[in-house]
């Protein structure tokens, strides 16, 4: 995404609960694995998109799908998007992480879409050195397989640690210190 995501990157867009995230993430699928124009503005490279969703059902990912995609008058046939759904994914267990790693081996995405990054792992989210043994697996797939994460990831409520965007993510201020990108 020119002007905020670059190739072999990490990234998170925060927000809180029911603000239109997966929305926005869907449309980012459809825009990157097209070459578009995310949210009418900033201008993609054309890639493989792989989008993992361990939030929402099946069914409702699809309607959602459906409606971004007529919108724009878009059949999915013509998009080099893939998906992975409810497949149970945590970057906390081997057999998970092979899993997911021989995945991206075999479809080599250029944007990795994750809804949510609480719901993709195992480890403690307020502690720093779990957190970062979580983000070793992330940092080490962006190296050897050339592509950006982007994890939707939730807020903490207004007014328990201030206004900054990095205080505002739920969880170990690692989040922070992991990504290369943060929007909010």
């Amino acid at each position: 995404v020119e002007g905020l995501f670059a190739r072999e990157s990490a990234n998170i867009l925060g927000g809180p609960a029911g603000y239109g995230k997966s929305w926005m993430l869907l449309d980012l699928a459809i825009e990157c694995a097209r070459g578009g124009k995310w949210l009418g503005h900033f201008s993609l490279s054309p890639c493989r998109v792989l989008y993992i969703d361990e939030e929402s059902s099946p069914n409702l990912l699809r309607k959602r799908l459906h409606k971004l995609l007529a919108g724009k008058k878009l059949h999915a046939d013509n998009l080099d998007v893939h998906f992975c759904v409810g497949q149970g994914l945590c970057l906390s267990k081997p057999g998970s992480v092979e899993r997911l790693r021989q995945l991206l081996d075999t479809s080599r995405p250029g944007l990795i879409i994750v809804d949510s990054l609480i719901r993709v792992h195992g480890a403690e989210e307020n502690s720093a050195s779990e957190m970062s043994r979580v983000f070793a697996v992330i940092k080490g797939w962006m190296r050897e397989f050339q592509c950006a994460f982007l994890f939707a990831d939730h807020q903490r409520k207004p007014g328990q640690f201030g206004t900054s965007l990095d205080f505002m993510l739920r969880g170990s201020s690692e989040k922070t210190a992991f990504v290369d990108t943060l929007l909010s």
